[in-house]
C-alpha cells in the first residue's frame, strides 16, 4: 500500500478506496410501499395490488408463482405484470372470492430478484376486501339540501336522476342527473338541471335508456298544476318534451318510465272535479303518441311498479278504496290483461295482503314480480297461465318485516333490494336457481328509499336515501367485483 506518511492513507490512495467500495454489490430491491396498504380496508377488487421497489426487478423472476395470495384463506387466481420501468409489481385478482367482505393475505416470496441477481426479502402484509364500494361521496348539489327522490339507469355505466330541495325549508324541488366517470371515480354532472325553467318546481324523476340515450321523466308543477314531461340527453343538454298529460285539465303524478322496444310512460292522473285517478301510458318512437286504452280508473290507485319488454308493458298497482293486494297486469299490444285470478298471493292467510309490488322482465321477456306480505318478502315468476312462486321468501328470516325496494332481473334471474331487521338493514339478495344468495353484508340502516341496478356483468349496484347531519343525502355503491 502507499502511505505518505507512516499511519497516512494518501488522496489517492483514500479515493481509489471509495471507487472500490462503490462498485461493490448493489443491494436487492426493497419494498418502499404497497396499495393497498398493510391494514386497509375496503379495497377494490377491480383494482391491482400494487408493490413498489426501490430498484427494478429482473422480468424473468416475475412470475405467478413469485407471489402467495389468499382471499378469507382460499387460494385465488391472480396475474402478474411488472411496470414502472421494473420498479412496480402489480398484482391482479382474477377469480371472485366467495364471499365478502374478506381479509387478503399478500406474501412476496424469495424468487424475485433484482436485475443485479439479488433476491428480494420476504414480504407480507394483509387487508381486507370491501364487500360494497362507496361510489364517491353524496351527489347532492348542496349538502344542506333534502333528496327526496331517485332512479337509477344503465348508460355504459351508471346514471342517476334525483329530486333535491333547493332549500333547507323544501319551498323548491329541482331535478339533478349525473353519470358515473369510473377512471376518474367521480359523478360527472350532466347539465345544470332537468327542469323547464328556474320557476318550474319538478320532482320524482324516473330513468330509462333507449337506443343507447338516457331519457327521464317527472312530475313538474307549472302554474300551479301538476303535468309530466320528458327529457332527453342530447350529448350536451336536455332537450324536454310535454307536457305529457292525456288531459289537460286532469293533473298528473309520478310517472315511471320502462323501456322495450319503444320508451314507454305511466301516471296517474287525478281529476279534481269527479275526484277519480286515471292510470294512462304514452310511448315514443319519433315523438311521444299517448297510449290506449288506459290501464285502470278508480278513486284512489297508487302506482306499484311498471316494467317493459319487447312490445310488452306490465304494471302493479293498488286501489286503496279496493280489496287488500296488488294485482299485475300485462299489455299485450291490444288490452291490459291480468296476470292471475286476483292480486299477488304468497303465504295464504285471509289477514295478510301483497304491497309494495316490483316488477322486472329478464332480457328473455320473463318477467318477474316481488313484494311485501305478512312481514316478508316473496318473489314469483309468471309461466303464461299463473304465478310461480319461489320456495322460500327473500325476507324475513331475521324475525322483523321486510320492505321491499326494488327488483331487478336483467342478469336473468331476480335480485330483490330490501330491508329487514330491527334497524331496517339494507340488503341485496338474488335467486341462484335454488336458494336466495346474500350479496356481502348490509348496505346502509334506514334507508329513506333505494334502488336497484346491475352492470352489463350482472353485478349489482344500489343508490339511496339516508339521513345525515339534518338532511337527506344521496348515495350509490357497487357490490364489489373482479374486473371483466
Amino acid at each position: 500500500m502507499i502511505r505518505t506518511k507512516p499511519g497516512r492513507w494518501s488522496w489517492t490512495t483514500l479515493a481509489l478506496v471509495l471507487v472500490l467500495a462503490a462498485c461493490g454489490p448493489a443491494p436487492a430491491p426493497r419494498v418502499v410501499r404497497v396499495t393497498p396498504a398493510g391494514g386497509a380496508v375496503g379495497a377494490r377488487l377491480d383494482r391491482p395490488i400494487v408493490v413498489e421497489f426501490s430498484s427494478p426487478l429482473d422480468p424473468a423472476s416475475v412470475r405467478p408463482d413469485a407471489v402467495e395470495l389468499t382471499v378469507g384463506g382460499a387460494a385465488l387466481a391472480y396475474t402478474v405484470q411488472l411496470g414502472g420501468g421494473g420498479t412496480r409489481l402489480l398484482v391482479r385478482i382474477t377469480e371472485q372470492p366467495e364471499a365478502l367482505p374478506a381479509t387478503a393475505e399478500a406474501r412476496l416470496l424469495g424468487a424475485l430478484r433484482g436485475r443485479n441477481g439479488r433476491s428480494v426479502e420476504p414480504y407480507a402484509w394483509s387487508f381486507e376486501l370491501g364487500d360494497w364500494i362507496p361510489m364517491g361521496g353524496a351527489l347532492n348539489r348542496d349538502p344542506a339540501n333534502n333528496v327526496r327522490s331517485l332512479s337509477l339507469a344503465w348508460w355504459n355505466g351508471p346514471a342517476v336522476v334525483w329530486g333535491e330541495a333547493d332549500d333547507p325549508d323544501e319551498n323548491n324541488f329541482t331535478v339533478y342527473a349525473a353519470r358515473w366517470d369510473d377512471a376518474a371515480e367521480v359523478w360527472e354532472p350532466l347539465g345544470e338541471r332537468l327542469d323547464l325553467a328556474p320557476t318550474t318546481l319538478c320532482d320524482y324523476p324516473s330513468a330509462a335508456v333507449l337506443s343507447g340515450e338516457l331519457w327521464a321523466a317527472m312530475q313538474c308543477s307549472v302554474r300551479g298544476r301538476m303535468r309530466v314531461y320528458a327529457a332527453h340527453w342530447n350529448g350536451d343538454a336536455w332537450e324536454r318534451f310535454g307536457p305529457l298529460n292525456h288531459d289537460a285539465d286532469r293533473w298528473a303524478f309520478v310517472p315511471q318510465l320502462a323501456a322495450g322496444d319503444r320508451l314507454y310512460a305511466l301516471w296517474r292522473e287525478w281529476d279534481t272535479q269527479a275526484n277519480t285517478v286515471t292510470l294512462v301510458w304514452s310511448s315514443y318512437q319519433t315523438d311521444w303518441t299517448p297510449g290506449s286504452p288506459d290501464l285502470a280508473s278508480g278513486t284512489d290507485l297508487s302506482l306499484s311498479s311498471f316494467a317493459a319488454s319487447g312490445q310488452a308493458m306490465a304494471a302493479a298497482y293498488h286501489d286503496n278504496n279496493g280489496p287488500g293486494g296488488v294485482p299485475v297486469y300485462r299489455y299485450d299490444g291490444q288490452a291490459w290483461q291480468q296476470l292471475g285470478p286476483g292480486p299477488l298471493e304468497a303465504d295464504g292467510r285471509a289477514n295478510t295482503h301483497s304491497q309494495r309490488a316490483r316488477l322486472a322482465f329478464t332480457p328473455a321477456g320473463q318477467l318477474w314480480a316481488a313484494w311485501d306480505e305478512g312481514g316478508r318478502s316473496y318473489a314469483a315468476r309468471w309461466d303464461g297461465h299463473a304465478w310461480q312462486l319461489l320456495a322460500e321468501p327473500a325476507g324475513g328470516g331475521l324475525g322483523s318485516s321486510s320492505y321491499t325496494h326494488d327488483l331487478d332481473a336483467a342478469s336473468g334471474s331476480p335480485c330483490v333490494l330490501l330491508t329487514e331487521g330491527p334497524d331496517q338493514d339494507l340488503y341485496v339478495r338474488c335467486w341462484d336457481g335454488a336458494a336466495w344468495r346474500g350479496y356481502g353484508g348490509r348496505i346502509t340502516v334506514d334507508p329513506g328509499n333505494a334502488a336497484l341496478l346491475s352492470d352489463e356483468a350482472g353485478w349489482p349496484l344500489v343508490a339511496w336515501r339516508a339521513e345525515e347531519e339534518g338532511s337527506w343525502r344521496l348515495h350509490v355503491a357497487c357490490y364489489n367485483h373482479v374486473a371483466p
